[in-house]
C-alpha cells in the first residue's frame, strides 16, 4: 500500500473515532475542519450549513497561520450560491473544482454513483467556464483554488465541506475519494447530533413532567401548586407569559383562573364570547394559513391534538379581541385546551418578538450585489426583531403537560365525586352511616359534659316489599325519594335538636336528635313523623297509603356507642312491627338485639361443603362494542336443603367473618377451572374465566402456591383467568397488594379490580398497580340515565381507565337504556341481568354453541336479549 493510502486510512480512521468519542457535535466538526486541513495542506476548511431560506453560516473552520480571513459564524445570504448550483448539487451530488486562475471549474463524480471504476472520478471533460463574478468573490478572500464537498441528510442538501487555497492547487482522485467518505461520516455525525438532541429533549421533557407530577401528586392541589404548575410550564416552554383556567369542576367547585408573566392590556378579555370559544377549543373556520407553495388553506388550529399554534395577534380573525393586546408586545399564542371526553379547562402560552443579532459576510447592498464582489468580508451586523415559532418539541411537551393537567383533574373531580358518594344516599341525597356515624360520635361524647340526651330512631316503612313487587323498584325509589323528603320537612320543625336523617339501608332510615331533655319530647317527634305519613304518596299516577315503624334507643340510658344504640334501636323497631307496625317503641332491656336464626345459618353452612350444596353459575360479559361474548363471571350458590337458593348477601358475610370463605374460595377456584378445562375440551373455548376472591383469602399466607397448584392439577392456561379483587382490600395495604398481584401477574393471570367506586381508592396510585381491568359498582349504573352524578363518575372512570390502558367493565346493567348509554360513554365491557342472568354450569355449552350458531348480534340484545331467545331454546328457562 502506498504512503498516501496509509495517510488517508489514518485520516479517516481519526475522524470516525473524533465522531464516536466527542458527543459535542460543534465540537466533532470543528475536530473535522482541523484534521482535514492538515490532511489536503491547504489553507483553509471550513463547513458551511444551509438554512431553509437558502442563506447559510460557517459553523466549523480551520485555517493555516491566517494566510485567509477567517469567516466562522459568518452567514451568507442564498443569493451566494444560486439555485442552480444548490439544485445540481442535490440532483448529481457531485464536488465542484474551481482553478481561480484558469477560471475554470471541474466535477468530481461520487463514487457511489452509478460510473464505471474504470473512469476517472475527475471528469475534466466537464471543465467549465466560472461566473466571473464568483472569481471576484473568491479573489476577494484571497482564494486562487477552491473545492466544494456536499453534505446530505435526510436526503436533503445539509451543507458544504469548502476547502480554500491561497495558491494554485489540483485535488486528486484518491483525495477527491476520501472527501467523499469524510461527508458521509459527517451525514453519520448529523444524524447522531438529532438523536442525541431528541434523547435531550426527551430527558428535559421528562424531567418537567416529574416536577410537574411531584407538585400534583397532592389529593387537591392547592392554589399555590397550581400557580407554580404554571410557572414551570411557562419557563419549559420558554414563553414570556401564561394562563391556566381550571373549569368548575362537576362537584360544585367554582373555576380557578391564574396567570404568570407577560399577560394581556385588558382584563375584558376573559369574558369576551370569542375568547372563551378559542380557550375550549372552538376555533373559527377563518382559522387558517395560506401555504405559498400550495396556496392551499390549512388550518391552524390541530383538532386532534387540541391545540392552536404559531398564532399572531395581527391576524384578521382576532379582531375582535385585538383591542386587548394593543399596548402589549404579546405577538404569538399557543392555546392547549385540557380536555378528552370533556373540557377541564385550558393552558394558554404567550411569547413576543424578540431582538436577534446575525453577522453576515460584509454589508449587503442589493443594487450592485451581482456586479462587484463585495470589498470586504468583516462581519456586518444586522440587527432584527423576530417571534421565535413554537417546534415540535415545544407542542409535543405542551401537550404532554397538558396530559398530566387534564389527569390530575380527573382524578380530583373522581376522587371527590366517590367521597360525595360514598358519604351520601345516591337515591335520596341523604347522608349515609358514615356522616351519621361520625355525628353520633361526637353527640354521645358532648352529651357527657351537657348532661343531655341523645336519641337515635330507626324508622322502617312498612310492607315496602310489597310496593315493589307489585308496582316495580323504579316506584319503590320514587316514593323513598317521596318519604325521605317529607321527613326532612317535618324535622325541620325541630332545629333544636340538630336533627340529621340519614338513609341506612332499603327501606330503613334513621334519624339522631341531640339536646333532648326528657323522653317526652321523642314521644312527640316520633309521632309528628308518623302522622306525615297519613297525607297519600304519588307514585305513577297512583295514590300510595304508606304507614312506618319508629324503634328509639336513648344515650346514656340503653348504651354509649353508635353500634349498640343501633342494636338496641333495631330491637325497638322489631317490637313495633310486632305489635301491628304504624306506631313507635322505646328500647327496654328484654329485648332480644340478637337474631338467634344466625347460629343455626352458621351451623348450616358448614356443612355445606361437606354435603356438595355449593353450586357455581356463570355469568356473561360481552363487549359493548361488538356484542361478542368474551368472557363468564363465576358466581358462587348455595343450595340449601330446606331454604332453597341462599341469597350470597346472606351467606357471603359470614363466611367472611366465620373464615370459612377460604376453603370455599378454594373450590370455587378449583371447580370453575375445571369446568373451564372441560368446555375446551369440547371446543375450542376462548374466553377469559373471571373468579372473585375474597379479603380473607388474600390474608390467607399460602394462597398465590394454591392459586399455581390449581392452575398446575386442571390444566388451564393461566392467560385465560382473571381473579377479581375488592377495591377495599387493594387500598388497606396497597404495598402488600402490589407484591402479590405483581407475582400473579407475571404468571399470566389477569387482575380486576371489583366494585370500583365504593373503596375510597388514592386514584394516583392505580398506575402503579398491576391490573388489567376496572369494574364499575352496579350502585352506579343503577341512576345511569338519570344524567347525575353517577354519570359523572362513569365518565371519569372510563377517561381514567383509557389513559392506564385498562379495560372497564360495567356489572349490573339491567335496563336497555343503561346499556346504550354506557356504549355512548365508551364502556369496554358489560354484564347483567340486560345481557343475560347467570347460568348453570351444565348449560353453557349450549349457551355457547347457539351464540356461535348466530345468537349475539351487534345490536346488542334488543330488546331483552332477542337473539339469545330464538337460538338458545334450550336454555330458554334460564335466560327468562
Amino acid at each position: 500500500m502506498s504512503l498516501s493510502g496509509n495517510l488517508s486510512e489514518k485520516f479517516l480512521y481519526k475522524i470516525i473515532n473524533l465522531i464516536q468519542q466527542d458527543s459535542d457535535f460543534k465540537a466533532i466538526l470543528m475536530a473535522i475542519a482541523e484534521q482535514t486541513r492538515d490532511f489536503l495542506a491547504v489553507d483553509r476548511v471550513k463547513i458551511y450549513q444551509f438554512a431553509e431560506d437558502g442563506s447559510g453560516q460557517v459553523i466549523a473552520e480551520s485555517i493555516f497561520n491566517h494566510r485567509l480571513p477567517s469567516l466562522l459564524g459568518l452567514h451568507f445570504p442564498a443569493i451566494d450560491i444560486p439555485t442552480q448550483t444548490r439544485e445540481e448539487w442535490l440532483a448529481k451530488r457531485q464536488s465542484v473544482m474551481i482553478d481561480v486562475s484558469d477560471q475554470r471549474k471541474s466535477f468530481h463524480q461520487s463514487y457511489g454513483s452509478q460510473v464505471s471504476p474504470s473512469v476517472n472520478p475527475v471528469d475534466h471533460s466537464r471543465y467549465l467556464t466560472v461566473d466571473p463574478c464568483h472569481i471576484q468573490y473568491l479573489l476577494a478572500m484571497g482564494v486562487l483554488s477552491s473545492l466544494t464537498v456536499p453534505i446530505f441528510s435526510q436526503d436533503a442538501l445539509w451543507g458544504l465541506i469548502a476547502i480554500h487555497h491561497s495558491q494554485p492547487r489540483r485535488f486528486c482522485g484518491q483525495e477527491l475519494e476520501n472527501l467523499e467518505l469524510l461527508s458521509k461520516e459527517i451525514t453519520l455525525a448529523i444524524a447522531q447530533s438529532i438523536l442525541t438532541d431528541q434523547v435531550r429533549h426527551q430527558s428535559y421533557q421528562e424531567s418537567t413532567l416529574a416536577q410537574i407530577s411531584d407538585l400534583l401528586s397532592q389529593s387537591s392541589p392547592s392554589a399555590n401548586i397550581w400557580q407554580e404548575v404554571l410557572q414551570i410550564s411557562m419557563e419549559s416552554l420558554k414563553a414570556d407569559g401564561g394562563q391556566l383556567y381550571l373549569a368548575k369542576d362537576l362537584t360544585g367547585e367554582t373555576s380557578q383562573f391564574y396567570q404568570v408573566g407577560l399577560q394581556p392590556a385588558i382584563a375584558f378579555l376573559d369574558s369576551h364570547p370569542l375568547w372563551k370559544d378559542l380557550i375550549q377549543g372552538n376555533y373559527p373556520e377563518k382559522l387558517v394559513e395560506i401555504e405559498d407553495s400550495s396556496n392551499q388553506p390549512t388550518p391552524k388550529s390541530n383538532r386532534e391534538n387540541h391545540f392552536l399554534t404559531d398564532y399572531a395577534i395581527a391576524d384578521p380573525v382576532l379582531a375582535p379581541i385585538a383591542k386587548a393586546f394593543t399596548h402589549s408586545p404579546i405577538q404569538s399564542l399557543l392555546l392547549i385546551p385540557l380536555a378528552k371526553s370533556q373540557w377541564g379547562g385550558c393552558l394558554i402560552l404567550f411569547r413576543q418578538d424578540r431582538e436577534y443579532e446575525k453577522a453576515w459576510a460584509g454589508s449587503i447592498n442589493p443594487d450592485p450585489r451581482n456586479i462587484y464582489p463585495r470589498e470586504s468580508f468583516d462581519a456586518w451586523i444586522e440587527t432584527q426583531r423576530q417571534v421565535p415559532c413554537w417546534s415540535s418539541q415545544d407542542l409535543k411537551l405542551g401537550q404532554a403537560i397538558a396530559i398530566h393537567l387534564y389527569t390530575t383533574l380527573t382524578q380530583q373531580i373522581l376522587t371527590a365525586l366517590i367521597d360525595h358518594q360514598a358519604a351520601y344516599d345516591s337515591l335520596t341525597q341523604l347522608p349515609n352511616w358514615i356522616i351519621f356515624n361520625q355525628r353520633l360520635t361526637l353527640a354521645l361524647l358532648d352529651a357527657i359534659h351537657q348532661a343531655k340526651i341523645v336519641g337515635v330512631l330507626v324508622i322502617s316503612l312498612d310492607r315496602f316489599k310489597r310496593i315493589n313487587e307489585n308496582l316495580g323498584h323504579e316506584a319503590g325509589n320514587t316514593l323513598l325519594k317521596q318519604v325521605a323528603s317529607r321527613l326532612q320537612k317535618r324535622l325541620g320543625f325541630y332545629a333544636q335538636y340538630n336533627p340529621l336523617l340519614s338513609r341506612w339501608h332499603g327501606d330503613v332510615f334513621i334519624l339522631l336528635l341531640t339536646n333532648l331533655n326528657n323522653t317526652s319530647e321523642l314521644e312527640e317527634i316520633s309521632q309528628n313523623l308518623l302522622d306525615s305519613f297519613q297525607k297519600l304518596f304519588q307514585v305513577e299516577n297512583q295514590s300510595l297509603y304508606l304507614t312506618a315503624s319508629i324503634g328509639i334507643s336513648l344515650a346514656p340510658y340503653d348504651g354509649e356507642t353508635p353500634k349498640f344504640l343501633l342494636k338496641c334501636a333495631e330491637a325497638a323497631l322489631s317490637q313495633a312491627k310486632y305489635q301491628g307496625k304504624n306506631t313507635y317503641q322505646f328500647y327496654h332491656p328484654p329485648m332480644t338485639t340478637q337474631p338467634m336464626d344466625r347460629f343455626s345459618l352458621e351451623t348450616d353452612l358448614r356443612r355445606a361443603l361437606e354435603q356438595n350444596e355449593f353450586l357455581i353459575y356463570y355469568q356473561p360479559q360481552v363487549d359493548l362494542k361488538s356484542g361478542q361474548l368474551v368472557g363468564l363471571e363465576a358466581l358462587l350458590r348455595w343450595n340449601h336443603p330446606q331454604l332453597g337458593l341462599v341469597s350470597p348477601l346472606d351467606f357471603i358475610p359470614l363466611a367472611e367473618e366465620t373464615g370459612l370463605i377460604i376453603e370455599m374460595g378454594r373450590w370455587v377456584l378449583k371447580t370453575a377451572c375445571s369446568d373451564y378445562q372441560l368446555w375446551q375440551k369440547q371446543q375450542n373455548f376462548p374466553l377469559i374465566l373471571s373468579v372473585n376472591l375474597s379479603i380473607r383469602q388474600f390474608q390467607y399466607p399460602g394462597l398465590i402456591q394454591e392459586i399455581f397448584q390449581t392452575i398446575e392439577e386442571t390444566g388451564i392456561n393461566s392467560e385465560n383467568l382473571e381473579l377479581e379483587i375488592t377495591e377495599s382490600w387493594m387500598m388497606q395495604d396497597v404495598q402488600g397488594a402490589i407484591a402479590i398481584l405483581d407475582k400473579l401477574n407475571k404468571a399470566g393471570i389477569k387482575i380486576a379490580i371489583d366494585d370500583f367506586g365504593t373503596g375510597y381508592s388514592s386514584l394516583g396510585k392505580l398506575k402503579y398497580l398491576p391490573i388489567n381491568t376496572l369494574k364499575i359498582d352496579k350502585s352506579f349504573i343503577d341512576d345511569l340515565v338519570k344524567e347525575g352524578a353517577d354519570l359523572a363518575i362513569i365518565q371519569c372512570i372510563i377517561d381514567l381507565s383509557k389513559g392506564l390502558n385498562l379495560k372497564v367493565i360495567a356489572e349490573g346493567v339491567e335496563t336497555q337504556e343503561q346499556l346504550e348509554k354506557l356504549q355512548i360513554l365508551g364502556c369496554d365491557l358489560g354484564q347483567g341481568y340486560w345481557i343475560s342472568p347467570p347460568i348453570p354450569s351444565d348449560e353453557i355449552m349450549t349457551f355457547y354453541q347457539a351464540i356461535k350458531a348466530g345468537g349475539i348480534r351487534s345490536n346488542l340484545f334488543l330488546p331483552r336479549s332477542p337473539s339469545i331467545r330464538e337460538n338458545c331454546l334450550a336454555v330458554l328457562n334460564v335466560l327468562t
